[in-house]
């Protein structure tokens, strides 16, 4: 503990650990934040990280870092009280500040895309679909396609469930999805998929299809999903496998290239799901006329909850313990 209380010694090692939380900053994200250059902040990463206090996330040509700190009980006491004395700082203030446009940047690329972009994605065998549905067995009765876009997947859903929920924070996706999807038994919301605007427990299934490597923060959108599912419900997962692509930052507004399979299961099984599985997926995301990116499908299931053991009746007892006492004194009643 005494080396990283030395690390915790310096006043801009404090300002990068609590830029970086909740969510992960590129190291170009976190000079913007600091407002200080790269250099200057690269030392310090090298010191936290050789410690354990920060994570890295290789990401193509891009490194991600995240505070580690809460990943052990005892460091994330210390640090959750050396951070509780930065909170009035003038730089602490003005890092928050920066650290909100810099976050609000990165999410209106996203927006950006899907407010002008329209049209069925680009697969290769145009079987992506089929083969998601195909991971499941029963028919459950209310599906929820979070992050619908265009309705590519809502349309099929619409014809297998007895009620879909479209969710998507894009106004025009939506206009773009009720356009496409035909049927009654289709719901449009505008909302976000780490909030959900449904109640808890409202639902069987939630589809998260090729959204989450437009999502920072994996775990709280799964957290989200568990939420609005039923006990005994399922969420399924499909997405691009990690590639090198970098062009898909600016053209489709992803933020991560690609998801890693293994580290989703464990990011389920973190977010309360049991039963987690991984299905192969044939089809392809055309990413150039030369490229073609595998994908994959995970799903998992959120516990029943376990019948409550009915309360002991004392009365009962204490009148079968009376029965049995004067049986064995001969007398009757």
């Amino acid at each position: 503990m005494q080396p990283l209380l030395r690390l915790l010694a310096d006043p801009t090692r404090l300002r990068i650990l609590a830029a970086l939380e909740p969510e992960e900053l590129a190291v170009n994200e976190l000079a913007d934040v600091l407002a200080m250059g790269q250099s200057r902040i690269s030392n310090h990463l090298r010191l936290l990280k050789g410690e354990g206090a920060i994570g890295a996330r290789r990401d193509g040509a891009w490194t991600f870092y995240r505070n580690a700190l809460h990943d052990d009980a005892e460091r994330s006491a210390l640090w959750s009280a050396v951070r509780a004395g930065l909170v009035d700082e003038a730089e602490f203030l003005d890092d928050q500040e920066r650290r909100a446009a810099v976050l609000d940047t990165r999410r209106r690329l996203s927006r950006d895309h899907f407010a002008a972009a329209a049209g069925t994605p680009d697969f290769a065998f145009g079987t992506v679909r089929a083969e998601i549905l195909a991971t499941l067995v029963p028919r459950e009765r209310i599906a929820v396609d979070a992050g619908c876009g265009d309705g590519y997947l809502t349309e099929m859903l619409a014809e297998r469930f007895d009620e879909v929920w479209a969710v998507d924070h894009a106004p025009e996706r939506l206009a773009a999805a009720r356009a496409r999807v035909q049927g009654g038994n289709v719901q449009f919301h505008q909302g976000e998929i780490d909030a959900l605007p449904l109640p808890a427990r409202s639902c069987d299934l939630v589809f998260l299809s090729f959204v989450l490597h437009h999502v920072p923060a994996i775990g709280a959108a799964l957290k989200e999903a568990r939420r609005v599912l039923k006990p005994g419900g399922r969420v399924v997962v499909a997405d691009l496998c990690p590639h090198k692509e970098e062009s898909l930052r600016q053209d489709e507004g992803d933020f991560r290239l690609g998801v890693d399979p293994d580290d989703l299961c464990a990011e389920l099984v973190a977010a309360g799901f049991d039963d987690v599985a991984r299905f192969p997926i044939e089809d392809r995301w055309i990413a150039s006329a030369r490229t073609q990116l595998p994908l994959f499908a995970i799903n998992g299931v959120k516990p029943r909850e376990r019948a409550k053991r009915a309360p002991k009746n004392k009365t009962s007892k204490r009148n079968a313990s009376s029965k049995k006492s004067r049986q064995r004194h001969g007398v009757t009643k």
